[in-house]
């Protein structure tokens, strides 16, 4: 706490866009030369935190950072992205960590016991909108040709299935060849399969695609999905089996090494797909 209470730089909550530079002035040295800077939170679920995001990361927008990476959903973060470059909220609806549910499944119980059961859910998604719509407010602000905020989710998707519609867009203005109509076809969800089911059907997709990378325009980023869905599926698989809370632990182990390996393998933050609803 002494140590803490020496280096802290008190804000008080203040306006995020009128706050003076020269208070973040500690900054400057500290960023210097830097490609990666992190923002800690005490909590998921506390207002005060938007402001401080907000007014850190104005700061390192105007020192040139531009990609924001949020514990989020690989394919949330692109619906973020989506948002933020077009300003239309309609993304912001499709997003399943603020409780959209038209990517489960009809035929299996998909939605995690008391998934966005808390009372307080509704308000933590309004402040999420409203920090967002601040951030498309950066983006407002460039000149023609600026390169803007870009948003990327590093995390699983909490509800399995984000990643199916991103796929289709990545592959909708390709054509019509062998290879594509293949992982289209590859892509179709089987009625009455299982999570482990769905997922290795997805593995073999994976692998398909290893094989002809070479013939896939947008190869990166549809593996990059394809793997998501994958490790959403696999999480969901060990995390909530019977009896509930049991094996817990067993999923969230799963969910670091998925994690671990997408960094190893170089593949965030992961390009947007094209605009598809």
């Amino acid at each position: 706490m002494q140590w803490a209470e020496e280096r802290a730089v008190i804000l008080d909550a203040p306006d995020w866009e009128s706050l003076d530079s020269a208070k973040l002035g500690f900054l400057d040295e500290a960023v210097a030369d830097k490609r990666v800077v992190f923002l800690g939170e005490p909590d998921h679920y506390i207002s005060e935190k938007y402001r401080y995001r907000l007014i850190l990361i104005r700061d390192l927008f105007e020192k040139g950072f531009r990609y924001v990476g949020m514990e989020m959903g690989l394919s949330d973060g692109m619906r973020v992205d989506q948002y933020l470059e077009t300003g239309d909220l309609a993304y912001l609806d499709r997003v399943s960590i603020y409780g959209y549910l038209g990517d489960v499944r009809v035929d299996r119980d998909d939605v995690p016991p008391l998934f966005h059961a808390q009372a307080f859910f509704d308000d933590f998604v309004d402040e999420e909108r409203w920090f967002l719509q601040q951030l498309r407010m950066l983006n407002e602000s460039l000149e023609p040709g600026e390169d803007r905020l870009h948003w990327f989710g590093f995390d699983i998707d909490p509800l399995p299935g984000g990643g199916y519609a991103e796929a289709t867009s990545l592959l909708e203005p390709l054509g019509s060849e062998t290879v594509l109509d293949e992982i289209r076809a590859r892509l179709v969800r089987i009625p009455g399969e299982s999570f482990t089911e769905e997922a290795d059907r997805l593995e073999d997709l994976l692998g398909f695609l290893a094989a002809n990378e070479e013939q896939i325009a947008v190869v990166d980023d549809l593996r990059a999905v394809v793997q998501n869905l994958v490790d959403s599926l696999r999480f969901r698989e060990l995390a909530y089996r019977e009896p509930l809370g049991q094996h817990w632990d067993e999923g969230l182990q799963y969910r670091e090494e998925a994690l671990i390996d997408r960094l190893d393998e170089g593949w965030l933050p992961c390009r947007r797909a094209p605009s598809s609803f």
